[in-house]
């Protein structure tokens, strides 16, 4: 009996298997509808078991949706972005991609909304050819994927950037977030005038959570003589909208700041290490005496926070002495803050 119950099991299993595969001259149950709600991603899942083209076909009505095809071990074939419907995505695939497995998948995917939405934000189809000989239509759900980057499916933003303003050379804190930790994926524009628009150079990215910081050295040059309010950006490459902007203040004339000496009182004829930011190879450096300046001798720049200078005579009594450095900007003299400190008369 037990043998007899065995065989019927096998038979209905077999029976099953064979009934879940559907034939290339049978039309498939595609295209496939999907309804999305603002910040949902649904998943299709499909067989492909031969080498060849993958094309998926898109089409909604509604605010723009990230597409993303992913191989049987997760890995994205594409680079998804957020657009407007329609959109195509081939890709072909190969003997190695086949070898991996069969079940690909593709995801697509709708940015959050400012505020919760009762109703869903986009509502299409997708459409799936393969090489492959036999198709399996799969199932289809609002799940999240979590082999697809966020920052590929949501809306890249900068929510600040510290501190709000800047000279050239000066570096401030972008932090953003659905933008890549690669710094070589993303570039920061400032709007420097009116007519002007300049790159920062990124030099380190750090990411905290899901906000991504960017170190970013503020762009620039003396040709902008005046003070702007101006805005600061991103751009992700392959994408062809910025983030949005954030208030920016540029002073392209900014004042070279002494805060520190090396040793930390000075003495006539001296040579002396002084420290700050702001510092440029052109900047004349001046120290006040008996209420007149006299310029520094020998001053050696060596980089925008550190120069080494020798200190004129002062007279026999004096206490202390201030320094300042000043520069020429727009054809006009910045002139930084002096720096006091103590002089000995050994």
């Amino acid at each position: 009996m037990r043998r007899y119950l065995v065989l019927f099991l096998l038979f209905a299993i077999l029976t099953a298997a064979a009934g879940a595969i559907v034939s290339a001259d049978i039309p498939p149950t595609w295209p496939k509808p999907f309804s999305l709600y603002a910040g949902k991603t649904a998943k299709f899942t499909f067989e492909v078991t031969r080498p060849g083209q993958i094309v998926v076909d898109v089409t909604w009505q509604g605010c723009k949706l990230a597409t993303a095809l992913a191989d049987p071990s997760g890995k994205l074939v594409n680079t998804p972005a957020l657009q407007s419907s329609p959109v195509k995505v081939t890709y072909a695939a190969t003997a190695t991609d086949v070898q991996k497995g069969i079940q690909w998948s593709v995801t697509i995917g709708s940015p959050p909304a400012a505020a919760p939405s009762q109703n869903p934000v986009a509502t299409g189809q997708v459409d799936v050819h393969v090489p492959a000989a036999l198709i399996t239509p799969g199932l289809q759900g609002q799940v999240v994927v979590p082999s697809i980057p966020p920052e590929l499916l949501l809306p890249p933003s900068i929510q600040s950037v510290t501190p709000a303003f800047g000279s050239p050379t000066d570096v401030v804190i972008i932090k953003g977030k659905n933008t890549p930790t690669d710094k070589t994926k993303v570039e920061a524009w400032f709007t420097l005038s009116t007519n002007a628009t300049a790159k920062g150079t990124i030099a380190n990215a750090t990411k905290a959570q899901d906000v991504i910081s960017y170190e970013v050295r503020v762009p620039g040059n003396d040709l902008l003589h005046a003070r702007y309010d101006g805005k600061v950006y991103l751009k992700i490459k392959g994408m062809s909208d910025p983030t949005n902007s954030l208030v920016f203040h540029f002073d392209p004339c900014p004042q070279p700041v002494i805060n520190k000496c090396s040793p930390s009182y000075g003495g006539s004829g001296w040579q002396m290490n002084f420290y700050g930011y702001r510092f440029r190879p052109d900047d004349k450096v001046y120290f006040m005496v008996s209420g007149s300046r006299e310029a520094g001798i020998n001053k050696i720049f060596l980089n925008d926070t550190h120069f080494i200078v020798t200190m004129p005579q002062y007279p026999t009594g004096t206490t202390t002495a201030s320094v300042y450095a000043e520069r020429m900007c727009g054809g006009l003299p910045v002139r930084g803050k002096e720096f006091i400190f103590p002089i000995s008369m050994k």
